[in-house]
């Protein structure tokens, strides 16, 4: 008998649960500050659908980030002597990639496969900023 008590509830629960699947919407995050998954004093250099690209100068730490689904896709360390590198969210290759200006047709990709149709976010950590959570 206590059984057939609590299934009403149950049935509650389970249609609940159900509701909350069919939701595919992730908030965003808060434009122009550094989302949880990074460091606060990192700063947007790029934003939107790709292609995106960066070129960095000086030693910096660099974050690729799918807004669509708040997830940190790479972080990369660039050395104070870079010479010409440069990151794309490359819609065509579905990848994450860095190239060189001086050697265009060489590539690595950092992180794939992407979807295209997400927005992404590039943010950089220059290796002189205090870092702050």
């Amino acid at each position: 008998m206590g059984s057939s008590r609590l299934l009403p509830f149950a049935a509650l629960a389970l249609l609940a649960g159900l509701c909350g699947c069919t939701d595919n919407s992730v908030p965003a995050f808060e434009s122009g500050k550094a989302p949880y998954l990074i460091p606060g004093s990192s700063t947007c250099v790029a934003e939107g659908l790709p292609p995106l690209s960066y070129i960095p100068s000086g030693a910096a730490t660099v974050y690729i980030l799918d807004d669509a689904t708040r997830s940190l896709v790479n972080t990369s360390e660039v050395p104070a002597n870079n010479s010409g590198s440069f990151f794309i969210v490359d819609p065509t290759e579905k990848a994450v990639v860095v190239k060189n200006a001086a050697e265009p047709t060489q590539r690595v990709v950092l992180a794939s496969p992407i979807d295209p149709s997400h927005r992404f976010s590039i943010w950089v950590l220059r290796a002189n900023a205090t870092t702050q959570p």
